[in-house]
């Protein structure tokens, strides 16, 4: 049969990507560090580059790749893997690929112990050809008190949800930092954790905890940022705070990017 994608192409404009976006598809994910892995779903984005030359590229092949890998426990490292595949697969000089999914940790309470587990949201992304990196984003949610508040109140302080995400971008062959070990980064940036369980002497000692330790969300991102830094082999990184305001009409954010 006639392969129209394959035609030539009647434009003077190569595309930078194109491919497939918003698949939801099962993934084996691991992590690179330690070698967890659990089950679970990722929004994939999967785009090749394209040649001024050619009409269009192959979306099925992108598919069809993906469902191979499906049943192997997938890492950061093996994504960038995949990504030089499917730049071959394509014919194209550069591939970009994206899996978003649910990570989750057994986190126990602070003093009774007590366990569940407590969800976060991961994103692998690998780039392959002359612009090869790989990166790795988590977000979670912490726990804020302000120290305006706390310095102004005769009683109490008020408290915020705050939302944290963190990406660190890394050149192919360097080592995949623990996605544990930057949740836990992240949280101790924050007053506190959150817990998927507490009783009430882990209210008390969370309650008690964070209001011995006030930040602003310009606290966190710079805490969030002087820990980054000194993870070495990083080529860069992005942190960024959202304190989702208790006694305000807006939010609050910061954001800081490095180099």
């Amino acid at each position: 049969m006639i392969d129209v994608q394959a035609s030539s192409g009647a434009s003077k404009f190569a595309i930078e990507s194109v491919g497939i976006t918003s698949l939801t598809y099962p993934i084996i994910a691991r992590d690179a560090a330690t070698g967890e892995h659990q089950t679970t779903v990722a929004s994939w984005q999967l785009g090749v580059d394209l040649d001024a030359s050619r009409r269009g590229t192959h979306m099925s092949r992108f598919i069809t790749a993906l469902d191979e890998i499906a049943a192997t426990p997938l890492d950061l490292d093996g994504l960038y893997r995949f990504a030089c595949d499917i730049a071959t697969l394509l014919h194209a000089n550069s591939s970009q690929l994206s899996a978003s999914f649910r990570w989750f940790r057994r986190v126990a309470a602070p003093v009774s112990g007590r366990s569940a587990l407590l969800e976060s949201d991961v994103t692998f992304k690998a780039v392959s050809g002359d612009q090869a990196r790989k990166s790795l984003t988590i977000k979670v949610a912490a726990k804020s008190l302000c120290p305006c508040s706390k310095a102004v109140a005769e009683r109490g302080a008020h408290n915020q949800r705050s939302e944290l995400k963190l990406t660190v971008h890394l050149h192919p062959e360097s080592k995949t930092p623990s996605i544990n070990e930057l949740l836990g980064l992240l949280e101790r940036s924050a007053s506190s954790p959150v817990y998927p369980v507490l009783k009430r002497e882990d209210e008390k000692f969370v309650t008690e905890a964070a209001y011995d330790q006030p930040v602003f969300v310009e606290d966190i991102v710079r805490a969030a940022a002087e820990q980054a830094s000194s993870l070495g082999q990083l080529a860069g990184f992005e942190v960024e705070a959202v304190n989702r305001e208790s006694i305000h009409a807006h939010d609050c954010y910061a954001r800081i990017s490095f180099p």
